[in-house]
């Protein structure tokens, strides 16, 4: 479950991969690494370039979406959330790493300022690192600046292992005081054999490395600009819980690429197959309108931890095509004991928007769970944009869990203003499914 809490263990494993090699790189120069200008613009380069590794590693590892690390930052979406932020500060302190080592050089003259920065070819140490930092440069350019289709973004990600292992031997051939010092350079090269080791994991061996499960789509249901999905296993089956999500590679399809995407699975977890939606808002998206029974998929997961966990009564509300996680604990419902009474807001811009809401109302009216469960539709082309001062008043309260699945705004919304009636933050539980 992703509540809106942060988790100790996040900051405590960023903290890791900060204070380590500062503290270790301080030991190792001591007080003369300050003394004087030269010596601190020549340390704030060490220093960047030292905690810009470090950062750029512990993203591979972030990326890597290993079970262990999904559970200690509770949930992907906020591992990939980081992921993000953590490259644009590894990315700051890497060129800020070379400037500064420069600019040690600019009271002697320009020319040996500007030569640091473009070394030759009997200089390996710093040129491996300009060609990593160049490198790392371009992808990132194309991955925060340059709108192309998911797929060739997806390639130019498998690329970014290269300015890594340029980053590690750079980092052990290069002099200064990682030479001196072996319990620094032990550590700067154990961190990026770890990053190294991750994107490995995730991408050249990746095929064999990560348990996927082979599924065969059974049928496709298409709804206006949707399409809903049943998969049948040919071997083992994925094993989830509803809220859950996960990533399917489709195998075979002229029209469809073969990148893994992320959805939310729409099922049952008690039934013997697997289905989920997805909504036509995007270059892959769109192509799974092509999708038909017969084609082999791949399923790696389950990821998430937006899962109906804790006692007592709750409010889902979901936006759009984020209604797809309660659809799957709805139709679990129907075989599940619970007590507590569900309330859920199926917000849409117009119903004809509302490609789940037909299912929704048969599972709830004909399963028997129509004393547990509450629908409500809320079309914002006819009632205006939902807001939480527009819910039935008796549902904000203490004695509410609320569930929000939808998109970034109307989370952002929503959450700023339960938190404002005094709805504990423990009590409010987000879904954001952006991952890329």
């Amino acid at each position: 479950m992703q509540s809106s809490a942060k988790p100790l263990s996040a900051y405590l494993l960023l903290a890791g991969f900060l204070v380590i090699p500062v503290s270790l790189w301080q030991s190792a120069a001591g007080l003369d690494a300050w003394g004087g200008s030269a010596a601190i613009v020549r340390s704030i380069g060490q220093l960047c370039g030292l905690i810009g590794a470090s950062l750029l590693s512990l993203n591979f590892v972030l990326a890597a979406r290993v079970r262990w690390l999904e559970e200690l930052m509770n949930g992907l979406p906020r591992i990939y959330s980081a992921h993000h932020r953590i490259g644009a500060f590894a990315l700051m302190f890497l060129l800020a790493h070379p400037l500064f080592l420069s600019l040690q050089y600019l009271p002697m003259s320009l020319p040996l300022a500007a030569s640091f920065l473009t070394p030759g070819l009997d200089e390996m140490s710093r040129l491996l690192g300009v060609l990593a930092l160049l490198s790392l440069v371009t992808l990132l350019v194309i991955t925060f600046f340059v709108r192309i289709p998911y797929h060739r973004w997806k390639a130019t990600h498998r690329w970014l292992g290269l300015p890594l292992l340029l980053a590690s031997f750079h980092v052990y051939l290069i002099p200064g005081n990682l030479s001196a010092a072996p319990h620094l350079r032990a550590y700067m090269v154990s961190v990026l054999a770890v990053g190294v080791l991750a994107f490995a994991y995730r991408v050249p061996l990746g095929r064999w490395l990560v348990r996927r499960y082979p599924y065969k789509v059974r049928s496709v249901k298409r709804h206006n600009n949707a399409v809903e999905a049943r998969l049948l296993p040919t071997g083992r089956p994925v094993r989830y819980e509803a809220g859950q999500f996960f990533f399917m590679r489709v195998k075979g399809s002229r029209g469809i690429t073969d990148e893994p995407h992320p959805f939310s699975f729409t099922s049952s977890p008690l039934d013997p197959h697997i289905s989920f939606g997805a909504k036509s808002i995007g270059d892959y998206t769109a192509t799974l309108r092509s999708l038909e029974g017969g084609i082999d998929v791949d399923v790696e997961g389950p990821y998430g931890r937006f899962t109906f966990e804790g006692g007592g009564n709750q409010v889902w509300i979901a936006g759009g095509i984020g209604v797809t996680p309660f659809v799957s604990r709805v139709r679990e419902l129907s075989a599940v004991q619970s007590a507590a009474h569900i309330d859920l807001y199926y917000v849409v811009r117009t119903k004809a928007d509302a490609v789940f809401l037909a299912d929704l109302e048969q599972w709830i009216n004909e399963s028997g769970i129509g004393n547990k469960v509450t629908l409500r539709l809320w079309e914002s082309a006819v009632h205006g944009r939902f807001t939480v001062g527009k819910m039935e008043q008796h549902l904000v309260g203490a004695d509410y869990r609320y569930f929000i699945c939808g998109p970034a705004a109307m989370l952002h919304d929503v959450k700023r203003d339960l938190r404002r009636a005094g709805i504990n933050r423990h009590h409010i539980v987000l879904e954001e499914f952006r991952l890329y």
